[in-house]
């Protein structure tokens, strides 16, 4: 290739590139906005579960998840292996890239390039949706959780590009950063990629003979490069793993839709109890706005716009979460279902662009409101955390003090042991009562669970105990006071404490 060639092809690009600077402007809107709803989380300077060991020891450790990406970014944004805590930056990177995300979905399914507000309002469920909340509070996690989420929308960005090879050289990539940074987000790209090719469906005046066929062969070539790219990470990248906290293998052929079935109903339990009677309401409402109009809008038969948008909601309901249902031990943590409140922003941004009547604004309004509920929620969320760290943190040091007499803890003490938890700080529950999904995104602190729950009691207070990672050092049923009736008991208020010269069980009241 000539010099000349090389010149005209590097312009080519730079000008293909240059058309994308109007993502500027609405991504810092969106991040703000992001930024604003995280005000209360931020100043509450919660240490969410690893939180505190990463705090502490600076590890990464990501990588056993094959989680490389996440490595890689933490030793850029840190400037060090070593991760000494820079929130609230992470949290603040974090709203810039679901800015980002938000704004490429906006694009992708609306085609404008000048937002108005419903737009923005509409945008809000990605970026604050009460799932994704709890990603948020991973002060070191959170960039990472976000980048999965703009991987998988990315490849959107360059649906109309001329050069045909960019998306799905762009999803191909995309994959294998999502895979590499948190996979709970490996159905977002199919559900917007089925929301495309739904729109590309019902918007064309063409015969069905003709324009089904076409939509299927697009859809199908679109999909293949980020299904390629998931499959590269899983049969060449993907560390095995099966440690209980979550389980990457299939359950045998026999077993898979039974599996799958139970799983998807699990989810669907957990979804609907963790929602109040007035998020249910309004998500009713924008699903029955959106397939009405859907229908209003679609240029082809009204009959197949109908069956077709109810399929389409159907694959939203059991394909957000992606391949997990088919998984042994997939998660069911709500920073896990993100997937299904993403899909859904989808949706609500589709509506208010599908409404253009006379009183649009009164059938937009689901969406509006709903948008307001989860702003409103992330307030809640981040002074529900506040007020637990520091009921959490109100025991952990009535526990020290309690330590601190009659001589329990001595430099011969090797073990101590947590039973029990205090349970959810009395100011939370009444809250925890009206919006039920706090109880499942709310880290109590202090528990005799697993590691974590112990970890700030053994690490941060210079106990000068021995102090090794792992449930089997933790255990309460490992401690030789468990059970056994020749310890040393003293009981306060909050505690009762078994011992002897070696040993402390620290059995917590609640």
């Amino acid at each position: 290739m000539t010099n000349s060639k090389k010149a005209m092809s590097v312009k080519s690009w730079v000008s293909e590139l240059a058309k994308y600077r109007f993502l500027l402007k609405p991504t810092l809107i969106f991040a703000a906005i992001f930024a604003v709803g995280l005000l209360a989380l931020i100043r509450a300077d919660f240490n969410y579960y690893d939180d505190y060991g990463r705090a502490n020891e600076g590890y990464q450790y990501w990588e056993q998840f094959g989680r490389y990406v996440s490595n890689w970014g933490a030793t850029f944004l840190h400037t060090n292996q070593f991760l000494a805590e820079i929130s609230p930056l992470t949290q603040l990177v974090a709203c810039l890239i679901m800015g980002l995300a938000s704004t490429i979905a906006v694009y992708a399914i609306t085609g404008v390039k000048e937002f108005k507000v419903r737009h923005y309002l509409a945008g809000i469920p990605i970026g604050l949706s009460p799932y994704f909340m709890e990603c948020y509070a991973y002060k070191f996690d959170a960039p990472y959780m976000a980048l999965s989420v703009l991987a998988s929308i990315l490849p959107f960005l360059f649906w109309d590009c001329k050069h045909k090879a960019v998306f799905p050289v762009v999803a191909f990539g995309s994959a294998l950063v999502m895979c590499m940074t948190y996979q709970a987000a490996n159905g977002i790209f199919f559900v917007l990629l089925l929301l495309m090719e739904l729109k590309s469906l019902l918007g064309s005046s063409e015969k069905l003979r003709k324009v089904i066929p076409k939509t299927l062969k697009s859809l199908l070539l679109r999909a293949l490069p980020y299904a390629a790219g998931m499959l590269c990470f899983r049969f060449l990248i993907m560390p095995s793993y099966d440690g209980g906290y979550a389980a990457t293998t299939l359950p045998p052929l026999a077993e898979l839709p039974q599996t799958v079935i139970g799983h998807l109903q699990f989810y669907a339990e957990l979804i609907w109890s963790d929602f109040n009677m007035i998020w249910t309401i309004l998500v009713g409402l924008v699903l029955v706005v959106f397939l009405i109009f859907l229908v209003v809008r679609a240029h082809c038969s009204k009959v197949l716009a109908a069956i077709a948008g109810l399929l389409f909601l159907l694959y939203v309901a059991v394909g957000s979460f992606g391949i997990y249902p088919a998984l042994e031990a997939p998660l069911f943590s709500a920073h896990a279902m993100y997937g299904i409140t993403v899909a859904f922003g989808f949706i609500c941004i589709a509506t208010v662009e599908l409404v253009q009547v006379k009183y649009a604004t009164l059938l937009r309004l689901p969406v509006f409101l709903l948008a307001w509920c989860f702003f409103v929620y992330a307030f809640i969320y981040g002074n529900v955390l506040s007020r637990q760290q520091d009921y959490a943190n109100f025991r952990l040091g009535q526990t020290i003090t309690a330590l601190n007499q009659d001589n329990i803890l001595t430099d011969e003490t090797k073990t101590v042991s947590v039973l029990n938890d205090p349970d959810f700080a009395p100011s939370i529950r009444s809250s925890i009562a009206r919006y039920p999904l706090l109880g499942r995104s709310v880290y109590k602190v202090y528990y005799g669970f697993d590691v974590w729950g112990t970890y700030k009691l053994l690490n941060y207070y210079d106990l000068g105990v021995e102090v090794l990672i792992g449930n089997d050092v933790t255990s309460p049923e490992d401690n030789p006071c468990y059970q056994n009736d020749e310890c040393e008991v003293i009981e306060t208020y909050y505690d009762k404490i078994y011992y002897n010269d070696e040993a402390i069980l620290v059995e917590i009241k609640r």
